[in-house]
């Protein structure tokens, strides 16, 4: 009884030292800035130190390495959540560098439904251009209280060729929900450089964009790739 009571004594003295030692090594790799040599206090190929070797690479931007390591750690110990938690915020970073891969990983490590892809785009509207008097009809439509109020989806895609100026420019792609309107990408984009700026997602045209408009985007404008709204509309879009 006594040598029971004892390794149970043992055991969990063990495990509050060992619980101490990880305390004192994450404290460590958060506060100094030497990071390198804090991570030498967790015990070597400890998922601790697997986890933070890992976190290190990242935060240095060497997604490669990262890569690597990830890899390393899956074959030496098997998936656990710490090695989950990483793969998907490795995944959410990937998505700066590529961001279909990035969809595809989380897809996969968020065991996503599959989803179907979006509905096919309506042919260009462009009846409206054929319309006699477009710009009597157009004036006397502005000149009402309700502005653009007034005018049908095809008629707000010609006064988006228009070269607009920026209010209403962002008043239109409030309205605008199709993908086939001609330049929408673009009129987005620019939209996006007037001060002040609105958040991506906040406007109708935003959550229309096919797949091919939203990489269209983060080409031009790499930083939208790490905003939730963009990756959530470029989640949906994936097939």
């Amino acid at each position: 009884m006594r040598l029971l009571l004892l390794a149970c004594t043992l055991i969990a003295t063990t495990a509050q030292a060992v619980e101490s030692d990880d305390l004192d090594a994450r404290e460590a790799f958060a506060w100094r800035e030497d990071r390198g040599r804090a991570l030498e206090r967790f015990a070597p190929g400890s998922a601790e130190q697997r986890y933070h070797a890992v976190l290190l690479a990242q935060l240095a931007g060497d997604l490669d390495r990262a890569e690597a390591l990830l890899a390393a750690w899956a074959a030496a110990q098997g998936d656990d959540a710490g090695l989950r938690r990483q793969r998907i915020r490795q995944a959410a970073l990937w998505s700066q560098r590529d961001p279909a891969e990035a969809c595809r990983r989380l897809v996969r490590l968020l065991e996503l439904p599959a989803l179907p892809p979006p509905p096919a785009a309506a042919e260009a509207p462009a009846a409206v251009l054929a319309v006699p008097g477009w710009e009597q009809l157009r004036d006397q439509r502005l000149a009402r209280r309700d502005g653009i109020g007034g005018f049908t989806d095809q008629g707000l895609a010609r006064l988006l060729a228009e070269n607009p100026s920026p209010e209403r420019r962002r008043a239109l792609l409030a309205k605008l929900d199709d993908p086939a309107v001609p330049g929408l990408a673009a009129a987005v984009l620019a939209d996006l450089d007037h001060r002040p700026a609105p958040a991506f997602g906040s406007l109708a045209a935003h959550g229309c964009l096919t797949g091919a408009q939203l990489d269209e985007l983060v080409r031009a404008r790499p930083a939208l790739a790490g905003e939730q709204a963009w990756q959530e509309q470029r989640l949906r879009r994936w097939a």
